[in-house]
């Protein structure tokens, strides 16, 4: 039992970043906080956008509101997306922690560039290959795939944000808790929000 406390806290399962400990109390708070972060962040999106008629997008990358029925869709999936990032979350602060730098924006900048790395280095693979036969031969190696392809550049992005929220909320919190919520909720908001969706036609 002792073994598996320390390696609890080893792997950032700890609720208590000075000692072993696990509360199920603690684990609602930090969802709790994700959850006023995302909804802040929608708010604000929701004002300027009805206010300035604004919307937040670069390129391809865009964060939409929702509507009620894909808010609903957001119920459903978000536990999927949590699972996800928790054990994304395992793996970056417990089995590839890096060592402390000589600063805390010293060692943010390299947790966060190191983690962008180990997230992004399949899809850019792939995306490096179609783009690179596209280039080469003007046509993507997986024809098939080439929505795909358009879509992962802005997946690319949200990777690299999600890298940062769990960096920078792991190294303020010492557990892997709000970080992964913060990203489960911000990555079912932004798909779902981008999806389309065909939806079922209602018999009258």
């Amino acid at each position: 039992m002792k073994s598996l406390l320390v390696d609890a806290f080893k792997f950032g399962l700890s609720t208590n970043s000075g000692q072993n400990e696990f509360d199920w109390g603690k684990i609602g708070k930090s969802f709790l906080l994700s959850s006023l972060i995302i909804i802040s962040a929608y708010i604000i999106l929701a004002l300027v956008g009805a206010v300035f008629n604004l919307d937040a997008r670069y390129w391809i990358f865009s964060i939409k509101m929702l509507s009620l029925e894909r808010f609903v869709l957001c119920l459903k999936y978000l536990p999927l997306w949590c699972i996800y990032f928790l054990i994304n979350g395992l793996i970056l602060h417990g089995q590839f922690r890096l060592k402390e730098m000589g600063s805390e924006t010293q060692t943010l900048i390299r947790w966060t560039l190191s983690y962008m790395f180990f997230n992004l280095f399949g899809i850019a693979v792939v995306l490096g290959i179609q783009y690179g036969s596209l280039f080469m031969n003007e046509i993507m190696y997986m024809p098939a795939e080439a929505l795909f392809s358009i879509l992962g550049v802005g997946n690319l992005l949200l990777l690299s944000i999600s890298s940062y929220f769990s960096s920078y909320f792991f190294r303020k919190t010492g557990n892997i808790y709000t970080g992964a919520f913060t990203n489960a909720l911000f990555f079912t908001w932004y798909i779902i929000a981008n999806q389309a969706i065909l939806w079922p036609k209602v018999m009258p």
